[in-house]
């Protein structure tokens, strides 16, 4: 089993790591870099049980640098040596500059690097995240937790226009003619006829006109809207198209929770 051992700048303080670190990576935050004074904070976490105060735990001064992360620093020379986290108290944070010994495993990309210091260069070739690597949980994970079940993201849906257009006509008691539906996201296409009035809807909606011309009504004004005119409009608030061309076509982006919610 591996064993790993680190220490602050005065070495008051040392600790033991008994077992494999979890995946390295190297963060870019503004608190990382702040923290460590340098470009980035390579780190990695353990699972509580793997770590050990060998001396030293009496010099320690900790900061809480966020909700619920803490920060333990030795108070006598400043060195950085581990982060806990008040909601995760079974995990621990490594910085690995205070390691005496290499580990095993190697870095696997740049966290944050939309954060990163302006005059610094990634240069490595290893993967670059803007935030995190896909999941905040990615960077708490350990070398003993159970391998995470792979989702396979659903294939790439393309719908065009007169494919829609073939769907027609409406169900009843529908406007429009559904097209696509995920999670929240009803997608719809509208080609209004004659005049009829529209009721205001339950949930936030966004237009974007595929073709024809129409004026927009909202209650108050009117817009005139022609191809790749884009319209949002809140739940519950009156709206409707008037004036619209015999080929006038419009997709329908229904979205959010009943009763609406704050625009995106």
């Amino acid at each position: 089993m591996q064993v790993l051992t680190g220490r602050c700048l005065c070495e008051g303080v040392a600790y033991e790591i008994r077992g494999e670190l979890g995946p390295i990576f190297n963060c870019h935050c503004s608190n990382c870099r702040r923290w460590h004074g340098a470009a980035f904070r390579t780190r990695a976490t353990i699972q509580a049980s793997q770590f050990s105060w060998i001396r030293g735990e009496e010099l320690l001064a900790r900061h809480h640098s966020s909700e619920f992360v803490v920060k333990h620093f030795c108070r006598v020379c400043g060195s950085n040596l581990i982060s806990t986290y008040d909601n995760d108290p079974a995990r621990i944070g490594i910085p690995l500059g205070g390691l005496d010994q290499a580990p095993t495993n190697r870095p696997e990309g740049h966290i944050w690097v939309g954060s990163k210091a302006p005059w610094y260069e990634i240069t490595d070739g290893l993967p670059e995240y803007e935030t995190w690597p896909g999941s905040h949980a990615k960077v708490r994970e350990t070398s003993s937790d159970p391998p995470r079940q792979v989702v396979t993201a659903p294939p790439a849906v393309h719908v065009g226009l007169a494919e829609a257009l073939r769907k027609g006509p409406p169900p009843g008691g529908n406007l429009a003619v559904p097209i696509f539906a995920r999670g929240s996201l009803v997608v719809a296409l509208y080609t209004p006829e004659g005049t009829y009035p529209q009721k205001p809807h339950t949930r936030d909606e966004v237009y974007l006109v595929a073709r024809g011309t129409a004026a927009f009504f909202d209650g108050e004004r009117r817009t005139a809207l022609e191809p790749g005119s884009f319209v949002f409009v809140a739940a519950g608030q009156p709206h409707r198209f008037e004036d619209f061309s015999s080929d006038f076509a419009t997709w329908v982006f229904s979205y959010g929770p009943e009763r609406g919610g704050s625009i995106p």
